[in-house]
């Protein structure tokens, strides 16, 4: 007598798997979202108080055009590569390793009490924005394997960025109608830890 295989009819998924998984893709894009948004930030910052930090620091004309532009020039240059990078070892480590590269420019930025340290800590910014760029659009476009996912995504990210453009002059003015101006960058270091914190609880 031949015995009849037993059907193992296959696993249905867990009724909680699919509210983890839209939490888990939430929170990618919030992550993703929140570092584009630390990184124009880190972009306008600086022209909004050009005229506290040039009389704070005694700096000339041209020590004032470095202080943003040692943040642009990296930003600008070096994307590209870091895009490349970030789909070879991972993008959530490359954000969270620019968000704590950033946070340590901020750093350097908010103890400055020279244009020279600033422009250092400036450039340090700029080299994490540099990688913030294009590795927080890859975590969004990663997670959203949908045509109306991807569209969704994509306009949060375009709004984060906006908005970073909108927050950073409001933040860094009403900063310096109470205290001096280093605070504005050491508030934007403070931003840039929980960016790191953020991008790390997620696994894109």
């Amino acid at each position: 007598m031949l015995s009849t295989p037993a059907y193992n009819p296959p696993a249905v998924p867990s009724s909680d798997a699919a509210p983890a998984t839209a939490a888990r893709h939430t929170g990618t894009i919030i992550a993703g979202c929140l570092a584009v948004c630390l990184a124009q930030i880190g972009l306008v910052l600086p022209a909004a108080i050009n005229g506290v930090m040039q009389r704070t620091l005694h700096a000339s004309g041209g020590e004032l055009t470095w202080i943003s532009d040692a943040f642009l020039v990296p930003a600008a240059i070096l994307a590209l590569t870091f895009g490349v990078v970030g789909d070879l070892y991972g993008r959530r480590k490359l954000v969270v390793g620019a968000a704590l590269l950033s946070a340590v420019g901020y750093l350097v930025s908010a103890t400055s009490h020279s244009a020279a340290q600033l422009i250092t800590g400036q450039a340090i910014s700029g080299i994490g924005a540099a990688a913030l760029f294009p590795a927080s659009l890859s975590m969004i476009t990663s997670i959203t394997t949908t045509p109306a996912a991807r569209a969704k995504g994509l306009a949060s990210w375009t709004t984060a960025l906006s908005l970073g453009a909108f927050l950073a002059p409001l933040m860094s003015g009403g900063i310096v109608e109470h205290a001096s101006f280093q605070w504005a960058f050491g508030v934007t270091g403070v931003l840039a830890l929980i960016t790191a914190v953020g991008a790390w609880q997620h696994p894109r």
